[in-house]
């Protein structure tokens, strides 16, 4: 009896035990923290690489195997992809959005002529360190820029 009484006031190894209950813990937190600055990271890279392929076809005009290099090039990762293939539409400015049209046709908003429209898609393929059941990632970042040419 003495010798648990003895125990149980006996705090030496408190702080180890702490430690080894909450390092489980802390390193789940870490590695977490670590894959959302990484999707963070990867958004940014599909971001601009969509702006770049989009400002390519602006000065450029289209030409989808030339975006997708422009895409590729612009981030120092070889994972950022122009996918879907860049593609090029027709179609009139609305509130909501580009509405498809006939090239040449006039736009009923404005009698103005149906304009050509780029649709650069940047992707990224993403592969969390640590996957937690509580926390979904998306497995593809993608970003998208659409741009006027004519």
């Amino acid at each position: 009896m003495r010798l648990l009484r003895a125990f149980r006031k006996d705090e030496s190894g408190l702080a180890a035990m702490e430690l080894a209950m909450l390092s489980p813990i802390v390193i789940v937190m870490v590695v977490c923290t670590i894959d959302v600055g990484r999707l963070a990271l990867a958004k940014t890279w599909t971001q601009y690489a969509a702006a770049a392929g989009a400002q390519y076809a602006v000065q450029k005009g289209f030409d989808s195997q030339a975006i997708s290099a422009a895409i590729q090039a612009a981030t120092s990762s070889k994972s950022v992809l122009a996918s879907p293939t860049p593609g090029m539409m027709c179609g009139c400015p609305g509130e909501t959005g580009i509405t498809p049209a006939t090239c040449g046709q006039k736009c009923p908003a404005s009698a103005r002529d149906a304009g050509s429209y780029v649709t650069v898609t940047a992707s990224y393929a993403f592969k969390p360190i640590f996957r937690v059941p509580v926390v979904s990632y998306p497995e593809q970042v993608t970003s998208q820029s659409i741009v006027r040419i004519q």
